[in-house]
């Protein structure tokens, strides 16, 4: 985790901003039924995980 927090243990760098960013979206996809699905970008869109 280090890695992501290169300088304290709040704030990201742009790994770790990813990283999170693609978390919640696997989140927001494993919602049943998908209600937000259609509120994607391309890249949400391409984030692979439980679905």
């Amino acid at each position: 985790m280090k890695a992501f927090f290169p300088g304290d243990h709040t704030h990201t760098n742009p790994a770790g901003a990813d990283f999170n960013a693609a978390a919640v979206v696997q989140g927001l996809k494993a919602l049943p039924g998908g209600p937000l699905s259609g509120f994607l970008s391309a890249r949400g869109v391409s984030v692979v995980g439980k679905e």
